[in-house]
């Protein structure tokens, strides 16, 4: 049989770097046909990139204004700061501040926000800034993810500045990023992020970026390796439209990579492409305009918050039912009317109850914690008039200090407050949620909830009874509550504008805490505890 293998394509980079012994110690554990896939990948590597952005096929549709203001500022993680060269010489205490330079998210968001050739000029100045200094860049903010995200907001930023007025270009280096493109595409494929059974959401965001660089670029090659990595990893992480990753603005965020790949398999035909992808526009869709409240385009915040961009950013169409473009279409204009969003996905980990202008999110997991998921089995989220009420306190900070675990607990959460907490490990995977299930029953206006831990087995139950204006919960067990604002308290009676939460504990506690609805953004909210012990 090895003799055999010798011939075989798929195991010669194996046998090249002479490690036969480890070859067959592979094949024994694994089998012939799982190696021979494996070394494949190594085989497959392409060694140079040809592109030029001379010839590239437009996707954007954003219309500039010919103004200019004074002063320009631009939306980093966890602040605003002038738009200048100077944003690569701060230092930050968070690395995702960090990030959010060298991703250049900034860049998209602040086209959007201004639309007018002032900030495409400002922000040229900025990009050659970057581009002088590549070579001396530090290794975190060329990590893979970190190049998907600036090579593909760069792009769109090229694309909508060309379909306006492409002379403003002239004076942008592009010669030299032509060439930091292609060593940064070819970094992206020698480090595909797949870490097998810790490979998360990461590695659909290397597919998208390939993809729509080799369609824009025109290089078929990007274009297949990109298919590749889909047909390998997409259905392990996306099932029946939901993302599995615990997390609603992750949910968001993957529903803008799938559109976007999907609509340049529009633009450059390909067929195969839009078959693939076609299931996953119209159940991702689907499920998102799930996510968000009738009364609004916003969001419950349930899981971690991305640092990527604010869910603002995705807020209205075609995200929700609104008929108000949200800023990430304003850069594409893309339509979906032929689409049917009542599909309903049974991976969903939550169900959503309306009643009037209230509406009621429960989550209700299955599965264990995922990589961006909290210990929140069981807990709620209250919207009234489109405007959140109860929430979860959301995600400041992914740096490895107290904080980090804090935000995951149960007892972060809305819900009942019992013995042990768990929060979420590094490595994620295999962990249990403090609750191992919901059992959820509605009868008319009043919604039960029982809820099993899953270390004792020992049944705890709350219950929300809803009138016009007003919420009821009831539990035997010692509640947490969090509000985004309180206007009034009266003993056990919590006012915010005209709606009234009655908490039937024997006595509630009122305290202060801080939380984020966006990544860095940290505002104040209140909690109540309601307690049954004197």
């Amino acid at each position: 049989m090895f003799k055999k293998l010798l011939n075989d394509s798929g195991f010669l980079f194996l046998i090249h770097k002479k490690k036969y012994g480890e070859l067959l110690k592979l094949i024994a554990l694994y089998g012939v046909d799982k190696v021979k896939k494996s070394s494949q990948k190594h085989i497959d590597k392409i060694d140079k990139i040809d592109l030029s952005f001379e010839n590239l096929i437009n996707i954007t549709n954003l219309h500039l204004k010919n103004e200019k203001q004074a002063l320009y500022q631009i939306q980093l993680v966890g602040l605003e700061v002038n738009l200048s060269d100077t944003i690569f010489d701060y230092e930050f205490k968070d690395q995702e501040s960090l990030f959010s330079v060298y991703r250049f998210r900034w860049l998209l968001i602040g086209l959007e926000h201004y639309q007018d050739y002032g900030f495409v000029k400002a922000s040229i100045h900025v990009i050659n800034k970057w581009i002088e200094n590549f070579e001396v860049s530090g290794k975190k903010i060329n990590e893979t993810y970190s190049i998907c995200e600036r090579l593909l907001n760069i792009l769109y930023f090229i694309l909508v500045v060309k379909k306006n007025d492409a002379s403003l270009l002239n004076e942008l280096k592009v010669k030299k990023l032509e060439q930091i493109y292609k060593v940064q595409i070819l970094d992206i494929l020698n480090n595909i992020e797949d870490r097998g059974k810790y490979t998360n959401n990461h590695i659909i965001n290397n597919a998208r970026a390939l993809y729509i660089l080799g369609g824009v670029f025109q290089n078929n090659d990007l274009i297949q390796r990109a298919k590749k990595i889909l047909d390998t990893h997409l259905h392990n992480h996306i099932k029946e439209g939901v993302l599995l990753e615990g997390s609603f603005h992750y949910q968001v965020l993957l529903t803008r990579t799938i559109l976007e790949m999907y609509h340049i398999a529009l633009k450059i035909d390909d067929d195969e492409m839009m078959r693939v992808l076609r299931p996953y526009v119209v159940q991702m869709l689907s499920v998102t305009q799930s996510l968000h409240s009738d009364f609004s385009d916003k969001y419950p915040v349930i899981g971690d918050i991305s640092p990527d961009f604010p869910i603002e950013f995705f807020q209205g169409y075609p995200f929700s039912k609104s008929q108000q473009n949200s800023p990430w279409n304003n850069l594409f204009h893309i339509n979906f009317t032929d689409i049917d969003f009542t599909f309903k996905s049974q991976y969903q980990y939550w169900e959503k109850y309306i009643f009037d202008a209230i509406e009621i999110w429960i989550v209700k997991k299955n599965n264990g914690l995922l990589p961006h998921g909290h210990n929140d089995n069981g807990s709620f989220h209250i919207f009234y008039q489109g405007q959140p009420i109860l929430i979860d306190i959301g995600r400041f900070t992914y740096e490895r200090n107290t904080m980090y675990d804090f935000m995951l607990l149960q007892s972060m959460h809305n819900g009942i407050a019992n013995d042990i907490d768990l929060g979420r490990s590094s490595v994620f995977f295999g962990y249990f949620n403090k609750i191992s299930s919901v059992k959820v029953k509605k009868n008319k206006n009043q919604i039960d909830v029982v809820l099993v831990d899953c270390f004792n087995e020992k049944k705890f139950s709350y219950s929300l009874s809803i009138g016009e204006k007003s919420i009821t919960i009831q539990s035997k067990t010692m509640l947490q509550l969090f509000f985004s604002t309180i206007d009034t308290i009266k003993q056990n009676s919590i006012e915010v504008g005209d709606l009234k939460i009655i908490v039937k504990n024997k006595k509630i506690v009122l305290d202060n805490i801080l939380c984020a609805n966006n990544y860095g953004d940290i505002v104040l909210a209140q909690k109540v505890i309601g307690m049954n012990d004197d």
